[in-house]
């Protein structure tokens, strides 16, 4: 009994130190600085399996968190008011057959970010609780070439006594973690290039 105790405490002590920080998978196109986009939407986030129970919360702020990274990177961002009228006319799935050059239309954007959950996995196993994110983002100009893209998984572990605040810590107050992991995809991402900002310093060029 003590045996088969000390193992199960030891595979989760290894499950725990496991919680991973994988590195961001990113690409970036040729074409970025040459296309320099600047006005974005942040569409609706998108889950590629069931989504969860909590899935509005989590992709509310999801995209309210891509919002404010992308502001204080100098990008100008599109109220999500009126990136949302359309998808709330026609549905998501349907606007989403649109080709981006009606949505960067319709919403007034020169760029469009799309935002995937492929993995949102919340488990529990006597005193040891985890939370597994895995997440796709792309920034696709409105003629439909992708500038940029990050997919990037982790994961958090917690291993308590008490279960009540293991629960707390990894299941409920997700939002830190959601805007850790924000924040490292978004650092791959470069800065924006406001095209007025040029125009007015060249306007002064004698």
């Amino acid at each position: 009994m003590i045996k088969i105790r000390f193992a199960s405490i030891l595979m989760l002590l290894l499950l725990f130190a496991a919680g991973c920080g994988n590195t961001v998978e990113t690409t970036l196109s040729e074409d970025y600085r040459r296309l320099n986009p600047y006005r974005v939407a942040v569409l609706p986030v998108v889950w590629e399996e069931e989504a969860a129970d909590d899935a509005p919360s989590v992709s509310y702020l999801a995209r309210v968190m891509a919002v404010e990274k992308l502001k204080s990177m100098s990008y100008s961002v599109v109220p999500l008011e009126t990136v949302d009228e359309g998808f709330l006319k026609e549905g998501t799935a349907a606007f989403f057959k649109r080709p981006p050059s009606e949505i960067a239309s319709l919403t007034g954007a020169d760029a469009l970010l799309y935002t995937r959950i492929i993995e949102w996995d919340k488990s529990s196993f006597a005193a040891y609780a985890s939370l597994d994110i895995e997440a796709s983002f792309e920034l696709r100009s409105k003629d439909g070439t992708r500038l940029w893209s990050a997919l990037y998984a982790t994961g958090d572990r917690d291993l308590r006594l008490d279960t009540e605040s293991m629960e707390l810590a990894v299941h409920k107050a997700y939002e830190a973690r959601l805007q850790r992991f924000v924040d490292i995809v978004f650092k791959t991402l470069p800065k924006a290039e406001d095209p007025a900002g040029a125009r007015e310093f060249f306007r002064w060029l004698p």
